[in-house]
């Protein structure tokens, strides 16, 4: 019994020591268990604290990078205190391929990240009406390359371009284009032609353009280039015209004209000037015997025959300006014998006077459509005034003196009324004495030889004077006489006529 109880005793005694060291171990288990989740809740804490960086360079700089949804920075791009781990990077640059990576952030050190970046590419497709032109594709990052229409290229990075289609004899078309990735853009450039019908009334009227004759009315164009066009119209005794307008691409643009016939003086025909009354004779050219020979009565130095020609037609007044008529045109009357009234001649204006009537005369004259083109009123020529005086006549008068002049013997110490006497045989009165006339002239000798359309000096000191006068004996009314004056002189006997010549001359 007692060996069986004390058998139970050790059993149990063996128990609780097994139980002591089964506690035991655990105890220690559990402390390691403790030590080691302590250990590792350490470093997570340590780990999560801890930071890298992250540097990203691209080719070419410049581009958009996104890491990890929560940073965007451009090129280069330095990214610090980033947490630990793996992130993806997306790389973005206008012009080019989209690249998507990923970088892995360690702790206290910086992850290098360098992409080169691929250039997106798209197409161009150009045309032109009419096909075959040349056109000059340029753009940023594309040398300029000359093609011809219809052509489609292919591969170009993307971008703006500038298209430059030429066309010769037309103005350069320049375009813009945007090339897109994966995508073909097209250009088209438009060089279509423009028409012009020309027609006048009357038909026949000669069309010129840039000093150009193009034809004769009704006269068509098809295919012009768009853009300005002036026209002059002209047709024999008619006003020239004038046009302007503009060429129209596809449309057809017409020009009618109807011409204004001349109102002013025919060639050949006399011709009265509209509200002033002078009356205007056609000389027509030729040549004649200048000057007086040796043996002429009166005759005087400066008379030297000489042989001119007067090459072209021109016109004369019929008589000396008279007071009536300046006084309309200038607005006043100078004259020193009014009482002769208004068909005496106008006196006491000065050369420079007489070339202002001239110039005014103009004026109105072509502002009213009523004067020759080329032509303009002035004073005649010294050659000219002697040239229509004789009238084909040889001697030192064109007639009979005392039926055709006023002077000295005559003249009774005054003007006279124009265009009393007789006439010359082309219908000009009072070439012999009533007042003086300014000529254009400056004074000089005469040449030695022939001369064409003689003008005088280009420059003196006296204007010449032809005719005689009231107050001159009539040795002074001979056709060849010559006298001189100041250009700022005035007297009384002292006036002028009117010519209507080339304003060339």
């Amino acid at each position: 019994m007692r060996i069986e109880e004390a058998r139970i005793a050790a059993e149990e005694l063996a128990a609780q020591a097994e139980l002591v060291r089964i506690e035991q171990e655990q105890a220690e288990a559990d402390s390691l268990e403790r030590e080691r989740l302590a250990a590792e809740a350490a470093e997570a804490a340590r780990l999560a604290a801890a930071r890298g960086g992250v540097i990203v360079t691209t080719d070419p700089a410049g581009a958009e990078v996104m890491v990890g949804g929560f940073a965007r920075e451009r090129t280069p791009a330095t990214l610090k205190d980033v947490k630990l781990g793996t992130y993806p990077v997306v790389v973005t640059l206008a012009g080019y391929e989209e690249q998507r990576l990923e970088v892995t952030v360690k702790e206290n050190a910086f992850a290098n990240l360098s992409v080169p970046l691929v250039r997106s590419t798209g197409g161009l497709s150009v045309a032109s009406n009419p096909p075959g032109l040349e056109v000059a594709v340029s753009g940023d990052d594309y040398r300029t390359r000359t093609v011809q229409t219809p052509v489609k290229l292919h591969g170009l990075p993307t971008g703006e371009y500038t298209l430059t289609y030429r066309r010769a004899d037309w103005p350069e078309q320049t375009q813009r284009v945007s090339v897109e990735r994966n995508a073909t853009a097209s250009a088209l450039a438009e060089f279509i032609g423009g028409g012009l019908e020309i027609t006048t009334s009357p038909s026949g009227a000669e069309v010129w353009s840039a000093g150009k004759q193009l034809g004769t009315t009704p006269l068509s164009f098809v295919d012009l280039k768009p853009g300005d066009f002036d026209l002059e119209l002209r047709l024999k005794g008619y006003e020239s015209a004038q046009r302007r307008g503009k060429v129209v691409s596809k449309e057809t643009v017409s020009v009618a004209v109807t011409l204004e016939e001349i109102r002013g003086p025919q060639a050949g025909s006399r011709y009265e000037i509209e509200g002033l009354g002078i009356e205007l004779v056609p000389i027509a050219a030729g040549s004649f015997q200048m000057g007086s020979p040796s043996g002429e009565s009166g005759r005087v130095s400066g008379e030297t025959p000489h042989r001119v020609t007067i090459s072209k037609a021109y016109w004369l007044g019929a008589t000396e300006v008279t007071q009536g008529q300046w006084e309309s045109l200038m607005g006043s009357n100078p004259s020193n014998f009014k009482n002769v009234g208004k068909t005496g001649p106008v006196e006491q204006v000065s050369w420079e006077e007489a070339v202002e009537f001239c110039r005014k005369l103009t004026n109105r004259e072509r502002a009213a459509g009523r004067l020759p083109a080329g032509y303009a009123y002035t004073l005649p020529t010294e050659a000219q005034w002697e040239y229509a005086c004789r009238a084909g006549t040889t001697g030192a008068y064109a007639g009979e003196l005392d039926g055709m002049g006023w002077y000295a013997r005559k003249g009774g110490s005054t003007t006279n009324g124009v265009g009393q006497k007789r006439a010359n045989a082309w219908g000009l009165y009072d070439m012999h004495g009533n007042v003086s006339e300014w000529c254009s002239d400056w004074y000089r000798d005469y040449p030695s030889g022939s001369v064409t359309d003689p003008a005088g000096a280009s420059s003196g000191f006296v204007r010449v004077c032809r005719g005689g006068s009231w107050s001159y004996p009539a040795a002074s009314a001979r056709s060849a006489v010559r006298s001189g004056h100041p250009p700022g002189y005035r007297g009384s006997f002292l006036g002028f006529r009117v010519a209507l010549t080339p304003s060339s001359r």
